[in-house]
């Protein structure tokens, strides 16, 4: 099999001529550049009894079973295909889309699966995926300001309702930081249901950050606790009490595992928006669309359930039925068939007269 060539349309071209000329399979081997047995094989797959051996006909069947024909096989193709790719645009995890793809019962593959799929059939769907290698800072690690010694709640005083995840209310807050000396985002998060909350403040100024939680939480109805880093954005924390009702608490300094759904939902949030963006470049519904994006996404810790799903006791389908893929599938092919035939009446009309203007040079 070394050296082995597909026939061209040209050289389909003159086997057709030398055929009406009644010539041997030798001589339009010869002619042809190719083996006897090659033209005899050509002639007795796609010659017919009325019209004989047609070029035309002879390569569209022939280009037809090469792309049909011999595509390898994959576990991964058609209306479950689409499905995981628009899951990947929302920057789905392989193993949310597995574990999601279960509960709601449309199909069931496993994530190694997917993981596969991608690096060999899709790679241009790596850059959706959240862990791409490990990143290690040079350098002395930069302190930030905290809060100096004054009487305030420590994490030891939480209550155990908040400390084991019993119920709605209890809320982790932090800083998303973005460029320099410009506007951060902060992030919310309901210990028991992940459900994200995220609001643009232009300072770490402890009122403007104590007057953007007030708003974030002014229309939920489970408020019972707040837990937060020492950062001196989190001060005045007597006046939020006031205000919301509810206890404030602090964590142990440099332990931001006490903090670890919020620290968990600020590596989410990176994946939109890497170190240094300019948050006051980034518009409102944008903001508001990309935590629509967190809340609606599976967690595995929640038994591949949305923390929409959880926070508000609802169920949602997430997964469209395998008939709309099929149907959104059936389109696009039809769309590239009809995209592949326009090119290939173009090429052949070129390559005839090519071909034609070739021969009659020669004679």
């Amino acid at each position: 099999m070394k050296g082995y060539r597909h026939l061209t349309q040209r050289q389909r071209f003159i086997i057709q001529d030398l055929r009406d000329l009644g010539k041997t399979l030798t001589e339009i081997a010869r002619e042809t550049m190719v083996h006897r047995t090659t033209i005899s094989r050509e002639l007795r797959r796609h010659s017919t009894r009325k019209a004989g051996y047609r070029a035309l006909g002879a390569q569209r069947k022939a280009l037809d079973k090469r792309r049909f024909s011999y595509e390898p096989r994959r576990k991964i193709s058609g209306a479950l295909e689409e499905l995981i790719q628009e899951s990947l645009e929302l920057r789905w995890s392989p193993e949310q889309i597995s574990g999601r793809l279960k509960v709601e019962g449309e199909f069931s593959i496993s994530h190694e699966a997917i993981y596969r799929w991608i690096y060999k059939f899709a790679p241009g769907y790596k850059v959706c995926l959240r862990l791409r290698g490990k990143y290690r800072r040079r350098g002395q690690k930069k302190r930030r300001r905290s809060l100096g010694p004054f009487p305030r709640k420590q994490i030891s005083e939480r209550p155990a309702e908040a400390n084991e995840r019993l119920q709605t209310g209890h809320w982790e807050r932090d800083l998303v930081e973005g460029r320099r000396s410009g506007p951060s985002l902060l992030v919310m998060v309901d210990r028991y249901s992940r459900y994200t909350k995220i609001e643009r403040v232009f300072s770490h100024s402890s009122q403007e950050v104590n007057l953007a939680t007030v708003e974030l939480l002014k229309d939920e109805r489970a408020k019972r606790t707040i837990t937060n880093d020492n950062g001196v954005e989190f001060g005045g924390y007597q006046q939020l009490e006031g205000v919301l009702n509810i206890p404030v608490f602090y964590t142990t300094p440099y332990a931001s595992w006490q903090r670890g759904s919020v620290e968990n939902t600020n590596g989410l949030i990176r994946q939109f928006y890497p170190k240094k963006t300019d948050f006051l470049q980034v518009p409102h519904n944008e903001m508001k669309a990309i935590e629509s994006a967190l809340n609606h996404r599976p967690k595995k810790i929640l038994g591949y359930k949305t923390p929409y799903e959880v926070h508000f006791s609802v169920q949602k389908t997430l997964i469209k039925k395998a008939s709309t893929y099929k149907r959104y599938r059936s389109q696009r092919l039809r769309h590239t068939e009809e995209n592949f035939w326009r090119e290939y009446w173009r090429n052949y009309f070129r390559e005839e007269s090519l071909y034609r203007e070739k021969r009659a040079l020669g004679r």
